[in-house]
């Protein structure tokens, strides 16, 4: 009886609320059930969860209502406009979507609030606006733009003439920011008594001005010893109509490594200078890079990204200077007379290992760029109950091809024990060269690279 009780209360509870949601449904207005379509008029309905305070809800239902304004709008793409062009050139291009949003934040001045509705979630919003009046709106800014636009141009035609390809990249960029609302259609404007496309002359500027500008490596190929630095700057000359040109940024980019700067600008007679500092890759060759900051120029022309991405479709090509890197070489010398007894051959033989690790060569003395010197000796120590001990200390210095001392270390006294003078210094000195190859070699070695 008790189930039969609870079931028939739930379905009374089910039956009450079914009919408040269609009493809801009933009260709400027309334009909430079906978007209206009115005469002469633009309409939008947009619609926000009541989440967050009221200000925020409404502000959401208010930009719905636009953006749907907006979608009413039919935008059709001209065959001769300059979207037409750059799609036709780079290929699809993220403008149709871009255009919806500048539609809405521009051109709807003028739009009126009809209706709104509230119920217990969701909360909604009736706007419309005249097509009249859109469209006047429309026409005005257009006119402003296409003015803004062939000031632009000119200006750059002129930078262009004074060979300041910067300056003209920069006014082409603001010019097309200018009627970028406007790129899928026609934008006519009177040059020279002519009727021409603002859009399109701008493109084709831009496009012309940026196969003009040349980069390349006044060296095309530097050796340089690991450890060192080159001889003198890695220079790059930018031309424009093959003249070198000014003020033109350029971006360096080194595979082996970090540059003292990534960034130059070119001087009076095009140049710029790389600085890389000392070469410490392992690698035979390296490569520095260079290649004109489009996008530097492009970033301070204008702040729409999508106008600032248009440079980098036909991006400068890249010069390249090949760093060819030589082993260092490296030599090592014992002081004293320690090598009388042959054990000098053994710590050779590990110093050429470790050398070949790092990628040193091993050489003679005068043909060496880095000198090591090794001075040891065996001291006697203490002996009792029959076992004698022996140490083996000394120092290693690490002097460069003109003698100059660039590194040293002391070396802490190896011990060695046993039965014999001889058995312990044999033990002294296998302790030794362990050291040599896991701490002072290895310590040396990255001293110099």
């Amino acid at each position: 009886m008790r189930f039969i009780f609870f079931l028939t209360i739930l379905g009374l509870l089910s039956a009450c609320a079914a009919k408040k949601r269609a009493a809801e449904m009933e009260a709400r207005p027309a334009w909430v059930k079906q978007k209206p379509v009115v005469p002469g008029y633009f309409t939008g309905v947009g619609a926000a969860k009541k989440t967050g305070t009221r200000t925020e809800y409404t502000e959401r239902a208010r930009r719905d209502a636009l953006a749907d304004l907006a979608g009413e709008i039919s935008v059709q793409v001209s065959a001769s406009s300059v979207l037409r062009t750059i799609e036709t050139e780079y290929g699809k291009s993220n403008l149709y979507n871009q255009r919806i949003e500048i539609t809405t934040d521009d051109y709807l001045e003028g739009f009126e609030p009809v209706d709104s509705y509230e119920d217990e979630t969701t909360y909604w919003v009736y706007y419309r606006i005249d097509k009249t009046t859109y469209y006047a709106n429309k026409a005005r800014r257009k006119q402003e733009a296409l003015a803004n636009a062939k000031a632009k141009f000119i200006a750059g035609q002129q930078a262009a003439g004074s060979h300041s390809p910067g300056e003209a990249l920069s006014f082409y960029l603001q010019g097309l920011t200018a009627i970028k609302a406007f790129l899928g259609e026609e934008t006519p404007v009177k040059l020279d008594g002519q009727t021409e496309d603002i859009g399109n002359k701008l493109f084709t500027s831009l496009n012309g001005l940026l196969s003009a500008l040349e980069i390349k490596p006044l060296t095309k190929e530097v050796t340089v010893k690991r450890g060192q630095k080159p001889d003198h700057p890695l220079q790059f000359e930018v031309t424009y109509n093959g003249r070198p040109v000014k003020n033109i940024p350029v971006i360096f980019k080194f595979s082996g490594g970090y540059l003292v700067s990534n960034k130059a600008l070119t001087d009076e007679n095009g140049r710029v200078s790389a600085l890389t500092g000392k070469i410490r890759s392992k690698n035979s060759s390296e490569q520095l890079t260079a290649v004109i900051d489009l996008a530097g120029i492009a970033q301070k022309a204008t702040d729409d990204l999508f106008i600032r991405s248009l440079p980098d479709y036909g991006k400068a090509e890249k010069a390249v200077i090949r760093i060819n890197i030589a082993r260092p070489g490296v030599s090592l010398h014992f002081e004293n007379s320690f090598c009388a007894n042959n054990d000098c051959a053994a710590i050779i033989k590990l110093f050429e290992k470790d050398l070949l690790r790092e990628g040193f060569v091993f050489v003679q003395v005068p043909a060496a760029d880095y000198n090591f010197v090794l001075d040891l000796k065996y001291t006697a120590g203490e002996t009792a109950g029959g076992l004698t001990s022996v140490y083996l200390s000394g120092s290693l210095n690490v002097f460069d091809e003109n003698a100059k001392l660039v590194w040293s270390k002391n070396i802490t006294p190896a011990k060695g024990v046993g039965s014999s003078r001889r058995e312990a210094r044999e033990k002294a000195f296998a302790t030794l060269l362990k050291n040599l190859d896991l701490i002072y070699f290895r310590q040396g070695l990255n001293a110099i690279q």
